[in-house]
């Protein structure tokens, strides 16, 4: 969220059981100089970056220090995330083995889909910052002062009671468990032709999927059935490994120390970045991953 001090960042983490743990709020720069801590609990926490955005050290400090300790004793606990590369550490990674938590990544570009917090929570909470921050004077989120931030927040998480927080995963079938909620019935290349514009891009009434609109088309230079083909490219693909499924992170259990022929199926299966190795097409494998008895879920982030 972009204040009058900057960014600020709220990261946060629900439970299918209802329960909330303490954020963690970031903000540019520095802190706040005004009290901001005044009447929010201690368990909460508190960082700064450059950015105001979440990194790796921030995160895995968070998930220690924060979420461990307050997700319960039960194991093993399912913990459901984005495929954000802040979130996959093997600081993170290591912590998770440890302490029998299963990291599970969505699929990019699902969490308007799959994520509780994106899907039902988030849109509750943002309803409940505006209503405060509209009765105490301010004009929208943007007009929030930095130091108000955490309080109203804190008002925010107050006000959404249990069954609403585990609403949120019923309604995407993660539990109780039901695929029939999640149902996409088009392709990224197959979006209603009726879907609502935004700037230069459209999203699908079905699916949510956003797409740059073909502007030959929109001028009505070439047919719709070569949108794809005289299309202009996309300067701004990014070289990243793209994950088009989950990933269930901490699922393998300790090893031997691997031997440089198995050495690179051990980082890919841990989704980390290693350095490149040198094979020949003839010794590459074929990649399987492992079949792993899904734990309940219980916590995501």
């Amino acid at each position: 969220m972009s204040s009058v001090g900057g960014h600020v960042t709220l990261n946060i983490a629900i439970s299918a059981a209802g329960k909330v743990i303490a954020p963690l709020v970031i903000f540019s720069k520095n802190l706040p100089r005004d009290d901001f801590t005044d009447g929010i609990p201690e368990e909460w926490t508190f960082a700064k970056s450059d950015s105001g955005y979440i990194n790796n050290d921030i995160f895995t400090s968070w998930f220690s220090t924060c979420f461990v300790k307050q997700c319960g004793r039960g194991r093993p606990v399912l913990a459901i995330m984005d495929n954000l590369s802040s979130h996959l550490s093997p600081a993170v990674i290591d912590i998770a083995q440890q302490e029998n938590i299963e990291l599970l990544c969505l699929p990019a570009h699902s969490t308007h889909l799959l994520q509780p917090l994106d899907v039902g929570y988030y849109h509750l909470l943002k309803q409940h910052v505006a209503t405060l921050s509209t009765a105490l004077g301010y004009t929208g989120l943007k007009t929030i002062p930095r130091h108000k931030f955490p309080k109203l927040v804190h008002l925010a998480v107050n006000k959404i009671a249990g069954s609403t927080v585990s609403a949120s995963f019923s309604s995407v079938g993660i539990f109780p468990f039901n695929p029939a909620k999640v149902s996409v019935d088009c392709s990224t290349d197959q979006h209603t032709s009726t879907a609502q514009q935004s700037g230069d891009q459209l999203a699908c009434e079905t699916c949510g999927h956003m797409s740059k609109e073909n502007h030959l088309v929109r001028l009505g230079l070439i047919p719709a059935s070569l949108k794809n083909i005289l299309a202009v490219p996309d300067s701004t693909k990014s070289k990243r490994v793209r994950y088009d499924s989950a990933r269930v992170i901490t699922g393998l259990r300790a090893a031997p120390e691997p031997t440089p022929s198995t050495s690179m199926a051990s980082d890919e299966a841990l989704g980390c970045k290693t350095r490149k190795h040198k094979q020949s097409k003839s010794n590459k494998k074929q990649l399987s991953t492992p079949t792993i008895p899904p734990p309940p879920p219980y916590s995501y982030m």
